[in-house]
């Protein structure tokens, strides 16, 4: 569990950029990890998605705050029980770096249950959102790669 304070300069849903920002200002260090958002499908059931976030540390604490707000639509919330964001510290969730430009990881989804109609609706997710990243990865390599070229 992480507190939540936003900086007011920092933007909803950019929690990477916030965060190298703020070592830029601060110093400090980032942690990279996973929040969580709660869904479900009328059709199959609840679930929930593993959602790439980094929050920042002052230097010489291990403890993280998460200094990105939140989105004005409540359904881009984090799960925040009692006023705290809950955080996965993952060490292996490092952003993807294509050039100068500093990428989040694709989101992760996960059943809630274990009805079969739902693992499989959440394993089409997690297969479109894998399909819609690599998409990205590889467009902004050639965006890249076709700048040098022009140089």
């Amino acid at each position: 569990m992480v507190d939540h304070a936003p900086e007011s300069w920092a933007e909803p849903m950019h929690s990477i950029k916030n965060v190298l920002q703020k070592l830029k200002r601060d110093g400090g260090r980032a942690f990279f990890g996973w929040v969580f958002l709660d869904r479900e499908s009328l059709q199959y059931g609840p679930y929930l998605i593993a959602t790439h976030h980094a929050v920042w540390s002052a230097e010489g604490s291990n403890a993280g705050i998460d200094i990105t707000p939140f989105p004005e639509d409540p359904k881009f919330h984090p799960y925040c029980p009692a006023g705290r964001v809950l955080f996965l510290l993952d060490e292996t969730a490092q952003p993807k770096t294509i050039g100068r430009a500093i990428a989040p990881l694709p989101s992760r989804f996960f059943p809630a249950t274990d009805d079969p109609n739902l693992v499989a609706y959440v394993e089409d997710l997690n297969n479109e959102e894998q399909t819609h990243y690599q998409k990205l990865c590889e467009g902004a390599l050639e965006a890249q790669l076709s700048s040098q070229r022009e140089q």
